[in-house]
């Protein structure tokens, strides 16, 4: 049985089954912008790309199972071929569970993870424009600070994912960025730092960072500190 798991926006939930996964969103506690994921999807996704597999185009909550008539009690002694099939299944899908939520949990933690920071970087397009911006006209190496030309202080650039950037010469001996992000839901980014090392004649931004690469954008991956 496939098993599935879903965020509104919070920690994962889950595994539940496809019939239950369904039927949290009949009743609108999942929305289509929430994200799902089960085993053998390469990441997690919107619940809209998975309508058609949940049965959810036009779908109708099924009917429900008509009450079951009772049986006649009757001494029996030990259990039936069915009862030990039940009983089998059952302790066959609680690790099966708990191996599905080991692998959907740090992964949407990771997905989680590489969005901040894809956000952070965001944020700090205007420092780079600026960087830019008060490079022209200066003789070869050169870097502007914070505070030069157009460029502000560092927390004038303070964003929800970013406690400032700092503009001026890298340890690398480049010139470029540095970004400390604030994450305070996310211990493992919250005060980490990524640098933006602008190339030679203006022509693009080398990225680093002191994280592992699972948390970064594809961008950011193996590239030197």
């Amino acid at each position: 049985m496939t098993q599935w798991f879903y965020s509104d926006g919070g920690p994962a939930h889950g595994p539940l089954d496809a019939h239950t996964l369904a039927a949290e969103f009949r009743a609108g506690r999942l929305q289509l912008q929430h994200l799902v994921w089960r085993e053998g999807l390469p990441q997690w996704q919107p619940l809209s790309s998975c309508l058609g597999e949940l049965g959810l185009w036009g779908a109708v909550p099924p009917p429900p199972l008509p009450p079951a008539r009772p049986i006649a009690a009757a001494p029996r002694r030990g259990l039936s071929g069915c009862a030990l099939a039940a009983i089998i299944a059952v302790a066959c899908m609680v690790p099966v569970a708990a191996i599905l939520a080991a692998i959907a949990v740090p992964a949407y933690q990771n997905y989680t993870a590489r969005a901040s920071v894809a956000q952070a970087l965001s944020g700090a397009s205007p420092a780079k424009l600026q960087l830019q911006m008060a490079m022209i006209g200066r003789p070869p190496g050169q870097c502007p600070r914070n505070g030069e030309g157009p460029l502000g202080t560092p927390q004038s650039y303070a964003t929800q994912g970013l406690a400032r950037v700092t503009a001026g010469p890298l340890a690398t001996g480049g010139c470029g960025l540095e970004l400390v992000l604030r994450q305070p839901r996310q211990a493992r980014l919250d005060g980490k730092r990524l640098w933006l090392e602008l190339e030679p004649g203006l022509g693009g931004w080398r990225c680093s960072a002191e994280l592992p690469d699972r948390y970064l954008p594809a961008s950011c991956r193996n590239r030197p500190h």
